[in-house]
């Protein structure tokens, strides 16, 4: 080692390795939770040993086959050194070769070699830059040292100049670190050199990762002199230096305290309901968290949180006029008014934590609950009824978007309807507003769940037979995904996602097999039908069956799922969770798709009972079984895995919106379900109520934060009709014409609100209030302010709907429309007299009905509204 280094080293000794011990002591801490995320690294090392041979005639393939695991070692966002050397070997395949073959020359000077493969990058880049419009080869000191370490992993490191910097601030070592200097490699060696006598020392942590290196399997380098692991440990410490809030208060302040900070909370116009609601979630979950965190608690997407905040920020400062933090990213010149941010720490979901800042923490703490958790005055369940047009499904979406965000109707009414229709529509994408319309198709099976039938061939049973199973209707599965998480993401000892779902996995057979054997071994499953190869395309046919089991095992299954292995038909022998995406593996004689999976307990024989599965499993391959997280946490418990008791989270309003409420028999969609509904039934409430379901036998609850909105129409008089127990559940609000809504709106100096005014007040003499006409009909002229559009109007909304309301009583349609006022030119229905001679040849004693005829002509006469 260059002895230059070694003088630059300066630390005392003791406080070295007191600094390296205290960095890998808390890297233990973090092992289970950090080492499974950095695995690929091992992963790509043993790929490359295993493919890397410079000697073979198709160099560019085997320089591919080396790299293929490589992932951000190599290649970043916005750096393609990995792309960049393959290519140049493509097209001068003895060039690279000869690069390569002097870059890992024994006894070379490591600085001089670095320096050599560069230059001849750069002569390749010159050559070929114009020809392929390319700008850089990206080959610089961290890619050529990966290049090194891969070939030689027990002789280098993984070197990278940030790494090393933010490692030696962490750890309070001092050795010469400058960018641009080629000498940071060989300092960088010697860092790692000494955490690794420490990493030497340290049997616990050496039997950490044994442990955990042999779960891995045979692909995963043994790293058996421990340099990656030193290389990981030192990446670590890098991150616990990159904790450091930024920016600092030497940097930045908006100089807003927390008196002015409680005057924004109850300002509307700046800090919504909801932006309170996010605050006090971060202040409960300490004062600080990630958007993921966030987005696990509450629920709702990631970026949604952090869009909300940007905005609040925005509107704090236009409010405040606060000084505003000098950065080019345009989201980073917002949020610092609110937080001081970090990287975050190894183990938290996330990749970025925000801290409320110290005047903004202590506002929240003089506000009182009240003010916080009680911002929406909204029932639980709602109907809004009226006349047709009166914009009752519009209303469901300012009441959906309302609720959610927890303003007043008012606010969201005031809003740009676009604007709130746009994140109307995020909702319904993040799953947070679920909307269905009633008809009296509609069941108990689409709500809530039903039997529904699967065909022989589309499992990997080939009986020819068909068999059923239980489908969650599309209420049951919105109030699954309403329900906070079983098990607290702050709190997860076994790796589950958020709603995991559990499936039965076969493999290879029941009993002990060869299979199963390597799979509890190598912490993964496996499955077969290798006749199809590694590509499973939608056009296949499928000859020898598999397409459900096959779906399910690549596309259906997610990390996070929970697998019950399965030994008998009424016995587990392990339960795990998946952690990794489909693999095809030609090495292995059969069943060659394979996953990964973290085995929680192996080697049991857990009766099916224990899951409260009633019937014994099936020879299908994989499947979901209708079981529950909280048994299968409960079956973990009694057999051995020692984690923390499950904690439910909380999650935001969720709404669930039904149209023509009343087209529906509510007796048969809801069943049983109907007093679960109420307030005061639901999860978590005094007088919680759950019901068994009768296809599933599972029990049932209406999560607490569910809100149910429907719709109905008065003009049939269905909410005379409406089922009893239903009405007493729902809260009913009244939605009429709205004649102001139109005001300013002409058409030829003729005023549309007066029109509909008019209109209105004679089918209220004539018939009732319920069947008035609505305002929504005529909204259109506010942007077609036009005869034309007038005209179509009265001709395909207005006259059909007065002549399904009079049943063809054309006195009555034409008192409504003031005909009788106006010449017979200018009427809408004109009366012929019949004919009655020429007709039946004799004139009939009896009085004959006259017959209407529209007048098309008068629909776009302007004379014909003015005299209305």
């Amino acid at each position: 080692m260059n002895q230059e280094i070694l003088k630059k080293m300066k630390s005392p000794p003791e406080v070295t390795v007191n600094s390296i011990r205290r960095v890998v002591s808390q890297y233990k801490e973090s092992f289970a939770a950090w080492f499974p995320e950095e695995a690929y690294k091992w992963r790509a090392v043993q790929c490359f040993q295993k493919h890397w041979n410079p000697e073979r005639a198709d160099f560019a393939e085997m320089l591919k086959e080396s790299l293929a695991q490589a992932g951000n070692l190599l290649d970043t966002n916005y750096s393609f050194p990995c792309k960049m050397i393959t290519f140049f070997a493509e097209k001068e395949p003895d060039t690279v070769r000869s690069m390569f073959q002097q870059l890992l020359a024994p006894g070379a000077d490591i600085v001089e070699q670095i320096q050599s493969f560069k230059q001849s990058a750069d002569t390749l880049l010159a050559k070929y830059q114009f020809k392929e419009s390319m700008k850089q080869h990206y080959q610089k000191d961290r890619t050529i040292c990966t290049y090194l370490f891969f070939a030689q992993p027990d002789r280098y490191f993984l070197y990278q100049y940030g790494k090393l910097k933010a490692f030696l601030a962490e750890t309070g070592l001092q050795a010469a670190c400058k960018m641009g200097d080629s000498q940071n490699v060989l300092t960088y060696q010697e860092v790692a050199n000494r955490v690794l006598s420490c990493v030497q020392q340290d049997s616990e942590l050496l039997n950490l990762f044994e442990t955990k290196r042999a779960e891995l399997g045979s692909l995963y380098y043994p790293d058996s002199a421990h340099h990656l692991l030193t290389d990981d440990i030192i990446y670590y410490g890098s991150q616990l230096y990159k904790s450091d809030y930024w920016p600092s208060p030497a940097e930045y302040d908006p100089e807003i305290s927390a008196e002015q900070w409680l005057e924004l909370f109850v300002d509307r116009t700046v800090c919504t309901a909801e932006n309170l609601l996010i605050l006090k979630t971060m202040q409960e979950l300490g004062g600080e968290a990630t958007c993921k965190q966030l987005s696990l608690q509450s629920g709702g997407t990631s970026a949604h949180y952090n869009s909300s905040m940007v905005q609040l920020a925005r509107r704090v400062q236009e409010k405040t006029g606060c000084p505003l933090v000098q950065n080019e990213n345009e989201d980073r010149k917002w949020w610092p008014i609110l937080f001081v941010g970090r990287t975050a720490l190894p183990g938290q979901p996330g990749t970025y934590s925000w801290k409320l800042r110290d005047e903004l923490a202590d506002a929240l703490k003089l506000l009182s609950q009240k003010e916080v958790n009680d911002p929406m005055p909204f029932a639980k369940n709602t109907i809004l009824y009226g006349p047709p047009g009166t914009g009752k499904t519009y209303q469901t979406v300012n009441y959906a978007v309302a609720i959610i965000e927890g303003k007043s109707l008012e606010d969201v009414q005031a809003e740009n309807h676009e604007e709130v229709l746009k994140r109307y529509r995020q909702y319904r994408q993040d799953g947070r507003i679920e909307f269905t319309t009633f008809h009296q198709s509609f069941g108990y099976e689409d709500f809530i769940e039903g039997i529904r039938p699967v065909f022989a061939e589309d499992t990997d049973e080939n009986t020819g037979d068909i068999s059923y199973e239980i489908a969650d209707g599309i209420f049951k599965k919105f109030c699954a995904t309403a329900q906070p998480p079983v098990v607290d993401p702050k709190q997860n000892p076994y790796g589950f996602s958020e709603s995991p779902t559990i499936w039965k996995v076969s493999l290879a057979s029941t009993g002990d097999n060869p299979v199963r054997d390597y799979c509890m071994k190598h912490g993964c499953i496996r499955i077969g039908w290798d006749e199809y190869g590694e590509s499973i395309t939608d056009d296949m046919d499928y000859h020898v069956g598999g397409k459900t089991v096959l779906n399910a095992f690549l596309s259906r299954m997610q990390p996070g799922d929970i697998i019950l292995s399965c030994y008998t038909a009424h016995s587990i022998d392990a339960i795990g969770v998946v952690t990794g995406e489909p693999e095809w593996h030609p090495e292995f004689d059969e069943y060659k798709r394979l996953r990964a999976v973290k085995w929680l307990i192996q080697g049991e024989n857990i009766g099916i009972d224990e899951f409260r599965l009633e019937k014994s499993l099936t020879l299908s391959t994989v499947y979901r079984l209708n079981t529950t997280v909280e048994s299968v946490i409960e079956v973990l418990g009694k057999h051995g895995f020692s984690g923390i008791a499950p904690v439910k989270g909380t999650k935001g309003p969720y709404v669930f919106i039904i149209d023509e409420i009343n087209r529906g028999n509510i007796s048969k969609i809801f069943g049983e379900l109907i007093t679960l509904i109420e307030p005061s039934k639901r999860l978590g409430q005094s007088e919680e109520l759950q019901a068994k379901l009768p296809y599933s036998h599972k029990a049932f609850g209406i999560p607490d934060n569910v809100y149910l909105l429907g719709t109905m129409n008065t003009a049939d008089r269905s909410i005379a009709l409406l089922d009893t127990a239903l009405r007493r559940r729902f809260s009913f609000v009244e939605m009429m014409p709205d004649s102001g809504v139109l005001d300013g709106v002409e058409v030829e100096g003729i005023s549309v609100s007066g029109l509909l005014t008019t209109l209105n007040r004679r089918i209220e003499v004539l018939f009732d209030r319920e069947h008035t006409l609505g305002h929504a009909f005529f909204t259109p002229l506010r942007q077609s302010p036009s005869m034309q559009t007038l005209g179509e109007i009265f001709r395909d909304k207005v006259i059909p709907l007065l002549q399904e309301y009079f049943y063809d009583d054309y006195e009555k349609i034409c008192l409504v429309l003031g005909d009788r006022k106006r010449p017979e030119q200018q009427q809408f229905f004109q009366v012929e007299p019949p004919d009655l001679q020429s007709l039946f040849g004799v004139e009939p004693e009896f009085e004959v009905n006259p017959t209407y005829r529209i007048n098309l002509n008068a629909f776009f006469d302007a004379e014909v509204y003015r005299n209305l």
